[in-house]
C-alpha cells in the first residue's frame, strides 16, 4: 500500500482524471485506511455479526486437510512441468519487460525509484511501476546467476504468498471452510496456473 502510494501520488491523471480499480486499491483504500486511524474511528466498538446462525456459508463443510495437502501438492507439481528456462505464450511481451527490469538491475544496481524499459522509446525511459518482485529477481540472479528459472521461483513464492494472504482474510471476514475451497479454487485457475509461474509482476 505504501508503495502504491508513493508510485500513484505523482500521477495526478490515473488519481483524479481517469481513476480505475487499481487506483482505488492502490492509492485511495489506503488513504482511506490512513484518514480512518487519525480520526480516531479505531476506538469504536467492532461490528458484531448481523448473519443469522445456520447461513449458506457456515453450512459449507471444510475440506479434509489430507485433500488440501494432495490437491496443493498436486498443483503445484504441474507447474514445475513448465518451468523451463525460456519464456513462454502468453504475454511473451509483458514476461520479457520484467525479465529486463530484473537484468539490468542485476547489472547496474537496484534502483527502486527508476525502473527503466527497453521499449516506450530509447532505452532507460521510466515507468510508474515499483519494481520490487524485478528487484528480488535480481538478487536472485547475482546469487544463482541469470536464469528464467530464478525469476520463475520468484513469481511463485509471490502466489504463494497471495494464496496465504487470500486464506487468511476469506478466514477473517466468512471462516476457515470457505477460505479453504478459496485458496483451492485460487490455486487451480489456469491463469493462475500460469501466472504462478511465468515472469511476471501480478502475483506481487
Amino acid at each position: 500500500l505504501v508503495a502504491g502510494l508513493v508510485c500513484l501520488s505523482v500521477d495526478g491523471h490515473r488519481v483524479v482524471g481517469n481513476p480505475h480499480l487499481s487506483v482505488y486499491l492502490l492509492f485511495w483504500f489506503p488513504v482511506a485506511l490512513a484518514a480512518r486511524e487519525w480520526s480516531g474511528v479505531r476506538h469504536l466498538p467492532a461490528p458484531v455479526r448481523t448473519e443469522p446462525p445456520g447461513g449458506f456459508l457456515d453450512r459449507i463443510p471444510a475440506p479434509p486437510a489430507w485433500f488440501v495437502i494432495a490437491f496443493l501438492v498436486a498443483v503445484t507439481s504441474q507447474r514445475l512441468l513448465h518451468f523451463g528456462p525460456e519464456i513462454d505464450d502468453p504475454h511473451v511481451w509483458r514476461q520479457t519487460d520484467t525479465a529486463h527490469y530484473a537484468r539490468v538491475m542485476a547489472e547496474e544496481g537496484l534502483d527502486l525509484l527508476r525502473p527503466a524499459v527497453c521499449w516506450m522509446g530509447d532505452h532507460r525511459t521510466v515507468v510508474l511501476e515499483f519494481p520490487l518482485p524485478e528487484a528480488v529477481m535480481a538478487l536472485g540472479y547475482r546469487v544463482f546467476g541469470e536464469d528464467h528459472r530464478v525469476a520463475r521461483v520468484v513469481t511463485f513464492v509471490f502466489f504463494a504468498a497471495a494464496v496465504l494472504f487470500l486464506w487468511l482474510l476469506v478466514r477473517e471476514l466468512i471462516g476457515p471452510a470457505v477460505a479453504c475451497w478459496s485458496v483451492l479454487v485460487m490455486a487451480a485457475m489456469p491463469l493462475g496456473l500460469f501466472y504462478s509461474r511465468a515472469i511476471h509482476i501480478d502475483p506481487a
